[in-house]
């Protein structure tokens, strides 16, 4: 009986040392994924921040982007209906009527002390000559062309189009500023999109690692908690507790909020960006060219010539102010979509900034 009791009192005391070496083992791995969840922490807290203040910057550069390339669009705009009046008005100057150039002539100097009424009579006489007139050795083809030409600029409707030509000139030369302006921020924004695809791709990264290390604890946590339960004598006691619940929670929202990174692709905010540079380029382009060719067509020399070389540089400056307007809308619509994403992202930055602070 005596040797029963003693061999019993052996197995308990070994089974107890048992326990006890199974539970510090268990501890000892518990502590040790601790520090790894706190290193992978420490981690994410590095190259998950920050992010807000850059993505406000970028959302900035594509407001303005927006702003600069909407108003080359007002401009370019301007320009078009401009030019359509400018036509209108050339093809009423080029119908010239001596009857009107002179009554207007009447109109505008009636005010003066040495004014003379001119006969309605003696303009429709002129006008039916003038019609007729047939060049000469006196009065050559060029003459009577450079005459028409400057009665044309005197009347009305000539006066009307030098003034839609010059506002024209003036529209497109500020909407192809406009578009530099807008494809420089551009060209800023993929700098700086590309900056931070490479630092979220390594906050995604950490992120992950974060999680894996946060599951191993949760496993080290469960495995040490049951034992130190089924140990007898147990008496709860914070002091046991390694890692404590609510670090846990902490933990894991700061892995939830984070892990939206993954759905942010800042690729086609770049993609966007390109797409508005291209855009604010081309609109830089036709506006520049429509602007050189405006300012031709309206000078003295050209303006009214009724010659193949002014219709053609009056249908060029309108064909490029149409493709000013285009590209600058094209532009706008990129930038009204890049600020869509860089919205989505700054949302899911201060979510995660939020749960690491």
């Amino acid at each position: 009986m005596r040797t029963i009791f003693t061999a019993f009192s052996i197995l308990l005391l070994f089974s107890s040392a048992h326990a006890k070496t199974d539970i510090n083992t268990l501890r000892n791995s518990l502590q040790e994924s601790k520090t790894t969840l706190y290193r992978a922490l420490t981690n994410v807290r590095g190259t998950c921040s920050g992010f807000s203040d850059d993505l406000q910057q970028l959302k900035t550069l594509a407001g303005i982007g927006t702003g600069v390339s909407a108003g080359g669009v007002v401009g370019a705009g301007t320009a078009g209906v401009a030019g359509i009046i400018k036509n209108k008005s050339d093809k009423t100057a080029m119908r010239f009527n001596a009857s009107q150039l002179w009554e207007q002539l009447n109109n505008n100097d009636k005010n003066s002390s040495n004014h003379n009424k001119l006969s309605t009579t003696q303009a429709t006489e002129f006008d039916t000559w003038f019609a007729k007139l047939k060049p000469t050795q006196e009065n050559h083809e060029t003459k009577i062309a450079d005459t028409k030409q400057q009665l044309r600029q005197m009347t009305e409707a000539g006066q009307k189009s030098e003034k839609m030509g010059d506002l024209r000139t003036g529209t497109l030369a500020a909407s192809a500023a406009l578009n530099v302006v807008g494809a420089t921020v551009s060209g800023i924004d993929i700098k700086q999109s590309k900056n931070l695809t490479s630092r979220i791709s390594e906050c995604v990264n950490a992120t992950q690692e974060l999680s894996k290390v946060l599951t191993q604890v949760k496993m080290d946590k469960f495995a040490y908690d049951r034992e130190q339960k089924s140990s007898t004598p147990y008496t709860p006691n914070a002091e046991n507790d390694i890692i404590t619940d609510t670090e846990l929670s902490t933990v894991q929202n700061i892995v939830s909020a984070c892990s939206g990174w993954s759905t942010v692709d800042l690729s086609k905010i770049e993609n966007q960006a390109k797409g508005a540079m291209t855009s604010n380029i081309i609109g830089a382009i036709t506006g520049t060219t429509g602007t050189i060719t405006s300012a031709m067509s309206n000078t003295d020399e050209n303006r009214l010539s009724g010659t193949n070389k002014e219709k053609n540089l009056n249908i060029t400056s309108n064909a490029m102010t149409a493709g000013s307007a285009v590209a600058g809308i094209t532009a706008t619509i990129f930038n009204a979509a890049q600020i869509n994403k860089i919205k989505h992202a700054a949302t899911v930055a201060d979510e995660c900034e939020g749960a690491l602070k």
